[in-house]
């Protein structure tokens, strides 16, 4: 059998045909993978250069979603905070609704403190008249204005003339509600007179003024002893003494007592006079036992004869301390005085004996240093403590009132404690102090430590659970804004987190978004123009079949010759 033949031509289409058809298959693989880089076979630089770029991507696609978790994380501590806010935003409203609608207690409460022996008193009339009835308790509530045709409030034997401080301690504001004012022209007005043993006079303000201009000796003392009394007691008083004028040695006195009475001062003691008038006196043969704190300007003055005796457990300021003729003055070792001027020996005056420590010093020995050391330059930090406000505790009228309130701020304190504890994502929560770490990076070089906090109303130091007085509320109100600020810092810091990470979040997509590009520009083709190769090589295949033919043709039409 003999060969096929075949002419160059021929062959050459063959050839040409075969390499249309290995270059069809290649570009009808990019066309149906769309890779132009599929295996290391095709380009193996660019196929492991795109995988390494490939894996990259691929890992921080898992730190994107571990970062949206964080980022999910942060945001629902924050909502948390939000909410908790909110709700001591509202606890401060029910406070400062409680604040404003606890009042004072009214007349009839006290009315049921002194009961039938008693009298709760508003008026001139009413004060007049429950002392001339003999009412054991005569309770002063509020403001009670006297004038010359009133009279002097003369008490009798076991009669107590009190505000409504001396039923407990209440708010400093209210300890003044019990007021008298007391205005006179008379030259013998005595202002409070104590006519009888026993009686008491406690927890008032008095304001005394007198304008009388006359020649004669003035005595007026705002708190006055009779004659030969005993165990009278004044206690926790605020007075204000002021005359017109002091006529020769006689003038008015704030606290005084009687010749041959005995006066007990006790308590808090504020005195305030002007020139003209003495503080604390004691007349000839009378005597004063201090047991008290006495603050302000009031000078303490004894008069022939006369005894002060003031104890170990007194503080006293005063702007002079003075024995005439044969009185003396006790002091028991321990006391603590404090006089406003500077030169002691100018406001401390004898003509016969002051007593320190059952020692008897006279004018000329006054300066010795048992003396000097019984007066203190610190008394100023004694003052301040011993004249703070008092506070309320009367839990009987207020705790009903303030209970009504209460109620309602400790449910609110105990839903936002609820709420901190709600506020976890995917069992991480950051308002129970717990702490989310976030990685940046595949290799976990870069990250971020999100530090939780502790809410709840004891880790806010919100302390106070009684609303007793208006102190207990006020210290609400000031527990709750230190809250709210510690509320305010916490939200700052998760904010701060939160924008870090959303921020690294941007930054991963956008870099993972690189990766794959740079990756796909290494391995996609471009399909455009795989499309336009595998025209031109269909193209190119038709221009050789026909090429063919025509040759084959030409090989007949010679072989039909012969």
């Amino acid at each position: 059998m003999s060969g096929i033949s075949l002419t160059a031509s021929m062959r050459s289409n063959l050839l040409s045909l075969q390499n249309i058809a290995r270059q069809q298959d290649i570009v009808q693989n990019r066309l149906a993978t769309g890779l132009k880089v599929s295996s290391a076979i095709d380009n193996p630089s660019s196929y492991y250069t795109a995988s390494s770029l490939n894996n990259r991507a691929a890992d921080l696609t898992a730190l994107l979603d571990a970062m949206s978790q964080g980022i999910q994380t942060i945001k629902a501590a924050s909502e948390g905070l939000q909410t908790v806010s909110t709700f001591l935003e509202q606890a401060a409203s029910v406070a400062e609704t409680a604040l404003s609608n606890i009042d004072y207690p009214d007349a009839d409460f006290f009315k049921q403190l002194v009961g039938n022996n008693g009298a709760v008193v508003t008026t001139t009339e009413e004060l007049f008249a429950a002392i001339n009835a003999g009412k054991e308790t005569v309770v002063v509530y509020g403001t009670i204005n006297i004038n010359d045709t009133d009279g002097d409030i003369i008490l009798k034997e076991n009669q107590k003339l009190v505000g409504v401080g001396y039923f407990g301690n209440f708010d400093s504001d209210i300890d003044k509600f019990s007021q008298l004012i007391i205005t006179t022209s008379k030259a013998q007005g005595e202002g409070i007179l104590l006519n009888g043993n026993n009686s008491l006079v406690s927890d008032l303000t008095i304001d005394f003024s007198s304008f009388y201009n006359g020649e004669q000796a003035i005595v007026k003392d705002v708190i006055n002893t009779g004659s030969h009394l005993q165990n009278n007691t004044v206690k926790n008083l605020d007075i204000k003494l002021s005359i017109s004028r002091r006529d020769g040695r006689n003038s008015a006195s704030a606290i005084a007592a009687r010749s041959g009475s005995i006066l007990n001062v006790a308590g808090n003691i504020n005195i305030e006079v002007n020139n003209n008038a003495w503080g604390i006196f004691a007349e000839t043969t009378s005597t004063i036992n201090i047991n008290a704190n006495i603050n302000g300007n009031a000078n303490i003055n004894t008069h022939n004869s006369s005894v002060i005796n003031i104890s170990s457990a007194s503080k006293i300021r005063a702007s002079s301390l003075s024995a005439f003729l044969s009185a003396v003055i006790n002091i028991e070792a321990g006391t603590e005085l404090f006089f406003e001027k500077d030169d002691a020996v100018s406001v401390v005056r004898a003509k016969n004996n002051i007593t320190i420590d059952n020692k008897r010093y006279n004018f000329d020995n006054i300066l010795t240093a048992d003396f000097m050391a019984l007066t203190s330059t610190n008394c100023d930090d004694f003052f301040a403590g011993a004249f703070a406000e008092k506070s309320f505790s009367k839990s009987n009228y207020r705790s009903d009132i303030g209970g009504k309130y209460i109620t309602s701020y400790l449910g609110i304190l105990q839903q936002m404690d609820q709420v901190a504890l709600d506020s976890a994502y995917k069992g991480v929560n950051l308002l129970q102090g717990q702490t989310l770490k976030i990685n940046f990076n595949e290799d976990r070089s870069s990250q971020i430590t999100v530090s939780g906090v502790k809410i709840s109303s004891t880790a806010l130091e919100l302390q106070t659970t009684e609303w007793q007085n208006s102190q207990n509320i006020t210290a609400s109100l000031a527990e709750i804004a230190a809250a709210l600020n510690q509320i305010r810092f916490f939200a700052s810091e998760f904010g701060n987190y939160y924008s870090i990470v959303t921020t690294r979040q941007d930054f991963t997509e956008n870099l993972i978004n690189v990766l794959e590009e740079g990756s796909d520009k290494l391995t996609l083709a471009d399909m455009n123009q795989e499309s336009a190769n595998m025209l031109a090589l269909q193209t190119s295949q038709q221009l050789a079949v026909n090429s063919l033919s025509l040759a084959s043709q030409t090989s007949q039409a010679v072989l039909r010759l012969f």
